[in-house]
């Protein structure tokens, strides 16, 4: 089984559509991202154009072209008072059954939408499931968009493919990401936990038969979510349900889901399948709103402002923009509660802690908090990335902190945070520093000494040096060196250096456990220091 992010391959099978009508589709262009003197970026986002249906029935065909274009002149209008190329979504149930004549229909209305990136609704393949000869509307929806998706240079496409001589076998939920300027638009279909599987015998330009297991799209989203954080992008959610919907999955499915919203701060959730446009029940600090339908004129416009701190969403009803409601959602919230890495000072004799407040691309950058410790005054910290170092804390003790954090120099502070943490004992340092080996005539000498108990967690380095009364420090092995033998050879001759005079020095350092306390040898006890060595 191979996994695909594109296929260039157009599959028209029996839908009935020519290769030049799907040719005069235009892929969706680049779109409109904020320039220096515009920090706005702009999106649409539509449901439920669902061709034909109409206001009163599934089968309105002239009402449902002619509310359609007026909704797409609507959206053009909009998109053409700040320069025209600015995405649209459209959140599935594209047709109302998924007949070629549907989708041919909808592929000439997409075109005076250019810029369109949609999904799959139920009416686009859920429905249609054993209720289609040869499940060919099923097919053709999932086919047309592998298609689309194909021209749209997607970050990721959730489809594998296992290709056989006979069959082919279709698998996953078939969800995309695609960046655009600061966001990570993630399309999931119908629904999250939405499964289903079928075949179909293919048609007269595809005849093999054709396999498809639709799967959950929850492993996939977290991986996109996760890519998307690491990349200092701001989440969208689209699907076609609502995210509340139980009709698919467990109640384990949509806690995950909802976590994963938290988690990761998804700036806003759309959906389609309600035909209502309206601000519905946030997920925690994510706002989900319902993107309508053509056929009762309503659909959702969005600017994201850095420089205002703000995410505009408005709900166009009538698809009236000028008059619609206008919802507005920060886009930077005050961190949760802090988290704490300790690890052995450089001295050895004392623990520092990292204090960190995370620094996701929704997460508040706090310029400065303070700090008590056991009910002592508060300390002020000028913190970088959300992160402040505590020093000389004492080893294996319990401390209580109060943290003020602030979102701006000379504001009150926005919160108090406060709670224990328990510092770690100290790191250990090696032992038994001792020289194993002396030659006078090449003016060396073998320093030989055991790693610490318990050991440094890898990646560590060892660091050894020698210092003298009027010289400087001598760095025999830096951190820099990734080396982890115990045993280091001293070249005092070739230095000008005196063997005796000098005192040597081992410590260990790792990110995660600092810096070990140092082993030390003073050269006038190389002599009794306990290694076998022989004397020339």
């Amino acid at each position: 089984m191979r996994f695909i992010t594109h296929t260039v391959r157009a599959t028209l099978i029996a839908a009935g559509l020519s290769a030049a009508a799907h040719a005069a589709l235009p892929a969706p262009t680049a779109p409109h991202i904020s320039s220096p003197q515009d920090e706005v970026q702009r999106f649409v986002i539509r449901a439920d154009t669902q061709y034909p249906r109409g206001p009163d029935n599934g089968n309105q065909p002239g009402e449902s072209i002619r509310l359609m274009t007026e909704q797409d002149n609507a959206i053009n209008q909009w998109r053409n008072s700040f320069g025209g190329s600015i995405p649209v979504f459209l959140n599935g149930d594209v047709t109302e059954f998924g007949h070629g004549s549907e989708w041919s229909k909808m592929f000439e209305h997409l075109a005076k939408v250019p810029g369109t990136y949609w999904g799959l609704g139920n009416h686009d393949y859920q429905n249609n499931v054993d209720d289609c000869a040869n499940n060919g509307c099923a097919r053709d929806s999932i086919q047309h968009l592998e298609a689309a998706v194909a021209g749209w240079q997607v970050d990721s496409f959730h489809l594998a493919k296992e290709n056989k001589p006979d069959y082919e076998r279709w698998t996953g939920s078939f969800g995309y990401s695609k960046t655009i300027g600061r966001i990570t638009f993630i399309q999931l279909n119908n629904h999250f936990a939405y499964t289903k599987s079928f075949s179909s015998n293919g048609g007269p330009i595809f005849p093999k038969k054709i396999y498809f297991d639709v799967t959950a799209s929850l492993n996939w989203l977290e991986q996109q979510m996760e890519i998307a954080n690491k990349n200092g992008k701001y989440i969208v959610i689209n699907l076609h349900r609502p995210p509340r919907d139980s009709t698919f999955g467990s109640e384990a499915d949509r806690i995950r889901f909802y976590n994963l919203l938290n988690q990761y701060r998804v700036l806003s959730i759309f959906h389609g399948h309600t035909h209502y446009a309206a601000k519905r029940q946030a997920i925690g600090d994510t706002p989900v709103y319902d993107a309508g339908s053509s056929f009762l004129r309503g659909f959702l416009t969005a600017e994201l402002d850095e420089g205002k701190n703000s995410l505009v969403v408005r709900v166009a009803t009538d698809n009236d923009i000028q008059n619609a409601k206008a919802y507005s959602t920060p886009l930077h919230l005050l961190p949760p509660a802090p988290t704490f890495q300790f690890s052995t000072q450089p001295s050895g004799d004392a623990i520092q802690g990292l204090v960190m407040y995370a620094n996701r691309p929704r997460d508040t950058q706090l310029p400065v908090v303070e700090i008590s410790l056991d009910g002592l005054p508060f300390k002020r910290y000028d913190i970088s990335n959300n992160a402040a170092l505590l020093y000389d804390l004492r080893p294996d003790t319990q401390y209580r902190y109060s943290i003020k954090i602030y979102r701006a120099e000379g504001e009150a502070a926005a919160r108090e945070d406060k709670g224990t943490f328990t510092t770690p004992a100290l790191a250990k340092a090696p032992t038994d520093l001792c020289v194993d080996h002396i030659d006078g005539d090449m003016g060396t000498l073998r320093l030989k000494w055991k790693n610490p108990v318990p050991g440094f967690r890898m990646p560590y380095y060892i660091q050894v040096e020698a210092s003298e009364p009027g010289n400087p420090l001598w760095v025999l092995r830096s951190l820099a060196d990734d080396r982890r033998s115990t045993t280091e050879t001293v070249r005092y001759q070739l230095h000008g250096r005196a063997p005796f005079a000098m005192t040597y020095h081992v410590f260990y350092w790792s990110a995660s456990d600092g810096h070990s306390g140092k082993a030390q040898l003073a050269g006038k006890d190389i002599w009794t220091s306990g290694c076998q060595y022989l004397k020339d």
